[in-house]
């Protein structure tokens, strides 16, 4: 309970309670005890509230207060308030006051024994009443105890008792005195009398004692009658064994009562014991003592809960009752709360509540007050303002927003005043060796009294928080582990992912990685009924198919109700990264790992920056037991490093951590860190143990295969030169950072270098790079010292040989290698990069465009130039690609080519014709890429066909045809649509007919050109073709038959061509009917197949034709049925057939027809039954093929009407 009273004349940091509360602050329970005390009924009032609300103070300020009116009424008035009391003080430590403090704490011992805590309760409050009382004030007390003789009381008792025996001697022997009182006898009665008197005081006293002893002794009176004895036996009380104390002392207690005037008796902390029995017997002892006239009032110091008791409806007899083989629980609901306030108000005549001062919430103000009592911790140390309520103003420098979150936690008031005054102690001792943080050294000292036991294991390196701040980067490092997990492994995928494709020449984009996986999924040519419908494989495969794109989209999302393509992770990242993507897989895949590692990079330097405590506070998060965080500290290689018991010990110590509220405030808020030490000693150096182990073992030349942290760099410094240490084995990247600020120290910096490329261990180099700037000194000598030392380095870091390291840290070494390199332009270190060709790989070529973008760098106008292979890292920035170009920055390669192409002039050739000398472009490496470019990219305009035919011209006179045929070919892989006037002219700037008559163009490539539909109808160049090739000429002629042109196709033509032609055209009645008109019957059987017979026969209108291929000896059944049937169906063939000729066209007989002749009368069937069965199959096929018109109807019998003999001549 601060106090705000003008007499607060505690000393700061004291913990005891006050006395010098006055009735204005402790209203309106001032004024109701007041009255209390005046109500002759009231014997038992309880003070009750929460701990540390002040009881003690209110109560010890009250009764001071009474003692300081009773002091001020027996004074002079002159007498000033602080006088009295000081004097009420001694009164009452010297125990001359109406009322007595009876204190019971129990700060330690739990008692299960309810009774022996009762026993032990009584035995304590009889102690401090009886026991502590001064045995010569109570004299007729029948306890033995130790009584104190003062020496001068010891001496006037022996004056006395001289003087009164020498007197005694005197009166009884005159000749002794004779001479002196012989002459006066007055004065001889005078010393008579004085002797007289002396003896009654000496009787006196003597009488007293007797008296106030005869109750201690026993004895025995006995006298016999006749061989009877009577006796009598006086015996000390106490001799008697007796638990009931209270009753065994009633008379002891009731003698000092009203021996010392006792009005009131203060019982404090009675509640600590959680015995309520006590109360009824101190309400029992109350009851006894105030039988009288005389009245005693107790009162108590109480919590609200201590009558509070559970009691079980079940009681031990029933429960003796239950069959131990019932397994039924007992119901809670069985189980009664006897009510608290029934048994308060039953037991107590009066209670009063006290309310607390401060906020039992937050304690805040109490922080506040107690921190102002301190020059040390405040800002005004001149004057000090009178802390009152109105008043009151924080002036303390320790930031009000820690006090605030404090007070939630620490809610006991002692607790709070003596974590001030040690900050306060401390603060002092401390300011005098170095500067610190008043907001930490309050962290350190809450944690000090919060947690003494942990506080004390720190020597030993037990201490939980020690291990979290031993293990500090290890810490740094897991959490950045665990929050670039996802990102790592989707790096690792599309490294494999990279490798994969490497090896796959089949795949170069997005488009054909989906193609990939769409074959493997469904099989190159089997057919799924997938999404409704059945789909072909060729639709599967085109780009624009919306079931293509719809299965891919399904396959991203992940539906698992529909059957998707076989994609892992890499895949999954690529496709969705742009699905009609159409440039360089490889270099897409290269993007997307440097996006990530620079995305990793970021999230590494974003955790780096945060404070300490915001990283426990993230590893923290969520589920917290020791098989979770196992799993988060496993992902670190350094954690695995560790033994058991040092793994067990972080574990544990973290998940001890989370587990106090206060502790968690403290490291999150970073009021305890790894510079706590420094506020446990007030030396001017202080070294942790840390740092300590670090000195030992460099000291002792112990190899150290990982970077060591350190607390206090300068310190661990000034004691490795006090000892000319090795520097070979101070593996610190803090201790390089440190030595790096002096360029003395060039032969540490470099021994600390050596040790890393001995054991190829990059730690050091790159917690150092990662911490300073490439533009400062500090970088320069780093850099010096290591192209000395290890030259290699560079090498094995973009070829990932150094273990242990991860993707994100070796690009930023050579990220900042690259920055270092334009910054200084260092020959050396070109050379080695140039050499080892580490500015070719992946991580250099984005430190590459990082260092270039923005600036114009003196590097690229180097004479010994760089080649890169593939350009594609600078095409996000034109400007810098042009530079690298026009500085022949590369290698003149296809892919380089296509970057160029592309990203410069938007694949126009024209337009790279036009500047192709502004970026020193040469007109062999056009030439020799060009042409291949547009083949495989499928994207020649007109324009550029055009323009390529002109550059042709211009460079080359005359052009080779080698290269016409290279314009047909892509001109033949274009996507592009071309009108025919456009293929017109190709047909005619390619020399294309000139090509074809030298025969210098390709078979293939030529038809491809028909096949793709790349030519229009032209005659010459069907003459030129069919001279070239009759094979082609009919694909051409197939390709661009129109119903017009059919005559090109005939005349002139062999038959080796027309009758193909005819068999596939689409339009076989213009050739049928050109055969027709030129009587077009020289073919051979063997020119016409059945096929085109069938043609010929269902268009032709000529007898000739038909007679023709009636000569045919191999003529199959239904050739022979069509013709009967075109035979009998027009007229314009009766009477142009003979009966022979059909004879022998059906039965290879030209009589048989003749032998039934006569049975043709529409009545009878033909022929005999032998030969009707001899030929049965044949006149069937006659039968069936002629119309119904020429044979008898409702029959199956061969019945020939008189049509049939009319028909045929």
């Amino acid at each position: 309970m601060a106090s705000d009273s003008k007499e607060n004349d505690a000393l700061p940091g004291a913990l005891y309670a006050y006395d010098f509360l006055t009735k204005e602050k402790c209203s309106p329970e001032w004024g109701q005890l007041e009255n209390a005390l005046k109500d002759p009924r009231i014997t038992n009032i309880a003070i009750t509230a929460p701990y540390d609300t002040g009881k003690t103070s209110f109560l010890k300020s009250f009764f001071t207060n009474k003692e300081v009116e009773v002091l001020s009424s027996e004074e002079d008035d002159f007498i000033g308030r602080n006088t009295l009391i000081k004097e009420a003080r001694t009164q009452i430590k010297e125990d001359k006051t109406n009322f007595k403090f009876i204190s019971l704490p129990n700060f330690f011992e739990e008692v299960k024994d309810k009774k022996e805590s009762e026993i032990e309760l009584e035995k304590d409050i009889i102690g401090q009443l009886l026991f502590n009382s001064d045995p010569w004030k109570y004299p007729d007390s029948k306890i033995n105890r130790l009584k104190v003789y003062p020496r001068e009381s010891i001496i006037k008792i022996y004056i006395v008792l001289i003087l009164f025996i020498g007197l005694v001697i005197s009166s009884n022997d005159p000749v002794a005195v004779g001479n002196y009182f012989s002459s006066n006898g007055v004065l001889n009665g005078v010393l008579k009398v004085i002797t007289g008197l002396f003896g009654i005081v000496l009787g006196f006293f003597l009488f007293s004692f007797v008296i106030h002893s005869v109750s201690k002794v026993a004895w025995s009176i006995s006298t016999k009658f006749a061989g009877t004895e009577l006796g009598a036996k006086i015996e000390h009380a106490d001799s008697k064994d007796n638990k009931d104390l209270f009753l065994l002392y009633g008379d002891e207690l009731r003698y000092y009562i009203c021996k010392k005037k006792l009005k009131y008796i203060i019982f404090e902390d009675l509640d600590r014991y959680n015995n309520p029995l006590i109360f009824q017997r101190l309400r029992e002892l109350n009851r006894n003592l105030n039988i009288g006239e005389r009245k005693l009032v107790f009162i108590y110091t109480l919590k609200d809960s201590i009558f509070s008791k559970e009691n079980e409806s079940v009681n031990d007899s029933d429960k003796k009752s239950v069959n131990t083989n019932n397994k039924q629980k007992v119901d809670p609901d069985d189980k009664k709360i006897v009510n608290s306030p029934q048994l308060k108000t039953k037991f107590f005549d009066y209670i009063i509540s006290l309310m607390p001062n401060s906020s039992i919430q937050n304690t805040r103000k109490d922080f506040e007050y107690e921190i102002n009592q301190y020059n040390i911790l405040t800002k005004d140390k001149s004057s000090k303002k009178e802390d009152t309520n109105e008043q009151f103003e924080y002036r303390g420098l320790i930031s009000e927003k820690y006090l605030y979150g404090l007070g939630r936690f620490i809610t006991d008031r002692r607790e709070i005043i003596n974590i001030v005054s040690e900050t306060a102690t401390y603060a002092k001792k401390l300011e005098k060796s170095k500067s610190i943080s008043l907001d930490k050294l309050l962290g350190v000292i809450v944690y000090k009294n919060e947690f003494p036991d942990d506080f004390e294991r720190i020597p030993s390196r037990t201490s939980y928080l020690d291990q979290i701040m031993y293990y500090q980067s290890l810490v740094y490092d897991v959490e950045i582990l665990k929050e670039t997990q996802n990102l790592n492994e989707e790096i690792d995928s599309l490294k494999n992912k990279q490798l994969e494709i490497n090896d796959d020449d089949d795949i170069n984009t997005v488009s054909e990685l989906i193609d990939k996986k769409i074959k493997e999924f469904f099989g190159n040519n089997q057919l799924k009924y997938l999404y409704g419908r059945q789909r072909n494989r060729n639709e599967l495969l085109d780009d624009d198919s919306d079931i293509r794109k719809q299965i891919v989209r399904d396959t991203l999302n992940g539906d698992k109700d529909i059957e998707t393509l076989n994609f892992d992770l890499a895949d999954k990242l690529i496709v969705s990264n742009d699905i009609d993507s159409v440039d360089n897989i490889d270099n897409i895949i290269s993007s997307m790992i440097n996006q990530r590692l620079a995305k990793t990079q970021q999230i590494r330097d974003d955790i780096r920056d945060k404070d300490y405590g915001q990283i426990i506070e993230k590893i923290l998060e969520g589920k917290v037991d020791s098989k979770s965080l196992k799993q988060i500290f496993e992902l670190s290689p350094d954690y695995k490093k560790l033994n058991t018991s040092a793994q067990d010990l972080l574990i544990n110590s973290l998940i001890k951590i989370n587990s106090f509220a206060v502790l968690r405030y403290l490291l999150f808020e970073n009021l305890l860190d790894t510079t706590f030490y420094e506020y446990i000693s007030s030396s001017a150096y202080n070294v942790s143990f840390k740092d300590l182990d670090f000195i030992h073992d460099v000291l002792s030349r112990k190899p150290s295969k990982q970077d060591r942290d350190l607390d206090n760099v300068e310190a661990v410094e000034k004691e490795l030169n006090a000892a000319d240490a090795n520097y070979r084995f101070a593996y610190s990247s803090k201790l390089l950072i440190y030595l790096t600020a002096s360029s003395e120290n060039t032969s540490h910096i470099e021994d600390i270098l050596r040790n890393a490329q001995q054991l190829k261990n990059m730690e050091v180099i790159l917690a150092f790079i990662k911490e300073i700037a490439v533009s400062s000194n500090q970088f320069t000598l780093f850099m010096n010292s290591l192209l000395n030392i290890w030259p290699e380095v560079f090498s094995m870091s973009s070829k990932h040989e150094i273990k242990n390291v991860s993707d994100t840290d070796f690009q930023l070494f050579i990220q900042k290698t690259v920055e270092y390199l334009f910054r200084s332009n260092n020959d050396k270190l070109f050379n080695i990069l140039k050499e080892d060709k580490v500015l070719g790989t992946s991580l250099a070529k984005d430190a590459f465009m990082d260092a270039l973008e923005g600036t114009r760098n003196s590097v690229l106008e180097r004479d010994n130039a760089y080649k890169f292979k593939n350009l594609s890292f600078a095409t996000r920035n034109s400007g810098i690609l042009f530079s690298l170009v026009k500085n022949k920055w590369y290698e003149e390669n296809y892919e380089n080519f296509g970057i160029i192409f592309r990203k410069r002039v938007k694949e126009n050739f024209a337009k790279l014709v036009a500047i192709k000398d502004n970026l020193n472009l040469s007109n062999e490496y056009v030439l020799k890429e060009v042409f291949q470019y547009y083949q495989d990219n499928k994207n020649a305009t007109f324009n550029d066909i055009e323009a390529i035919k002109t550059f042709l011209e211009i460079t080359f006179k005359p052009v080779d045809n080698e290269y016409w045929i290279r314009l047909l070919q892509v001109y033949l892989r274009s996507n592009k649509n071309f009108d025919d006037d456009q293929k017109d002219k190709i047909i005619a700037l390619t020399n294309l007919i000139e090509l074809i008559d030298k025969n210098i163009i390709d078979e293939a490539l030529l038809t491809d050109l028909i096949e793709e539909n790349r030519l229009i109808y032209r005659k010459d160049l069907f003459d030129a073709i069919y001279h070239h090739s009759e094979g082609i000429a009919l694909k051409y002629a197939l390709k661009y038959e129109n119903g017009s042109n059919a005559g090109d196709f005939y005349h002139g033509i062999n038959w080796t061509v027309i009758m193909p032609y005819l068999g596939k055209s689409k339009y076989p009645k213009s050739i049928v009917a050109l055969i027709d008109q030129y009587d077009g019957d020289s073919f051979k059987e063997s020119d016409c197949p059945t096929k085109q017979q069938k043609i010929i026969l269902r268009y032709t209108d000529n007898e000739k034709v038909i007679r023709k291929i009636m000569q045919f000896t191999n003529l199959t059944p239904e050739v022979k049925g069509q013709i009967i049937y075109k035979v009998f169906s027009d007229t314009k063939f009766k009477m142009e057939f003979s009966k022979e000729e059909i004879s022998n066209l059906v039965f290879n007989n030209p009589d048989y027809i003749e032998s039934w002749w006569k049975d043709i009368d529409g009545s009878h069937e033909i022929s005999t039954p032998k030969l009707r069965e001899k030929y049965k199959a044949q006149l069937r096929l006659l039968y069936d093929n002629v119309s119904q018109d020429f044979k008898k109807k409702g029959t199956n019998k061969f019945i020939f009407r008189k049509k049939f003999k009319s028909w045929l001549a």
